[in-house]
């Protein structure tokens, strides 16, 4: 008797999990809601806990989430999240359908995760509804290279905004950003980067390349006839980067160019008719 009384005891306490009412102490511990219950920041978890149906941003940092598959957002399935942040969780795989559930997706960040293979980043491009994506941000992830096929299921997809800032870049190959149909601003700040292929930006309105060791503007030409590799490109901040000198050739190919930023540079030498090359 007593035995078929703990079986049953078992058997609800099953009950109760599946239906994620332990998640509440665990929530309260855990993770901090914003005032208007509509952002959770979460910590020191194994798992995905439930979460309150109105929260619709999520931001886990600093967990022990090695493996991310569908199933670790299982508790969070109806919670039609438009925002997710990863923040140093120690990721080492993301499956390709990890985000298969996350329809509203329109926010991804993944920073400060630097276990993570990048394989395993492109394998989970695959599950995004790309049609709302809309920011995606991979801050400092100790990423020194970059596959050259990372956004190839972005064929024909915009974004408003793309970031790699706080890597260790010392080049970067446009050819990357080719695959998308416009992306509103591309960011590389605070990176190492002494060059730039600009091969593939043709889609790309602003230009962020500030705080690293530029030591001249990339070539922006696509041959000597001054056909523009970024037709689109209307703002370009350079600040806090090594240029020392500035030439007509520096802007030819700009023929859209509207903002220029050159703050913290090392500039010595500017030679003559540099700025007419800009005038439209």
């Amino acid at each position: 008797m007593e035995l078929i009384t703990l079986y049953y005891l078992c058997f609800i306490c099953f009950i109760y999990v599946l239906r994620g009412k332990s998640d509440l102490p665990c929530l309260k511990r855990s993770c901090k809601l914003s005032k208007d219950k509509t952002t959770a920041k979460c910590s020191g978890l194994e798992y995905i806990p439930k979460i309150p149906s109105s929260v619709v941003k999520l931001i886990l940092e600093k967990n022990s989430l090695f493996h991310i598959s569908m199933d670790t957002f299982q508790n969070v399935s109806d919670n039609n999240l438009t925002s997710l942040a990863f923040i140093d969780n120690s990721i080492k795989v993301l499956t390709s359908d990890a985000f298969h559930n996350m329809k509203y997706l329109k926010y991804l960040e993944i920073s400060h995760e630097k276990k993570l293979n990048i394989s395993y980043l492109k394998m989970s491009f695959k599950s995004l509804n790309k049609q709302v994506m809309d920011t995606v941000n991979f801050i400092n992830n100790g990423w020194t290279m970059l596959p050259m096929d990372l956004f190839s299921d972005f064929r024909n997809y915009t974004l408003e905004k793309i970031m790699f800032n706080d890597n260790t870049f010392l080049t970067f190959n446009g050819s990357l950003m080719s695959e998308f149909s416009e992306i509103h601003q591309l960011s590389i700040e605070r990176n190492e980067l002494v060059f730039l292929n600009a091969s593939g930006l043709h889609s790309v309105i602003k230009l962020i390349l500030s705080a690293n060791n530029m030591f001249e503007i990339p070539n922006f030409c696509a041959d000597e006839a001054g056909q523009s590799l970024v037709p689109k490109l209307s703002r370009l901040d350079m600040t806090d980067n090594a240029i020392r000198k500035l030439r007509p050739s520096s802007f030819k190919c700009l023929h859209n160019l509207k903002k220029l930023t050159l703050d913290k540079n090392r500039l010595m030498i500017l030679e003559n008719r540099i700025f007419p090359v800009l005038q439209t």
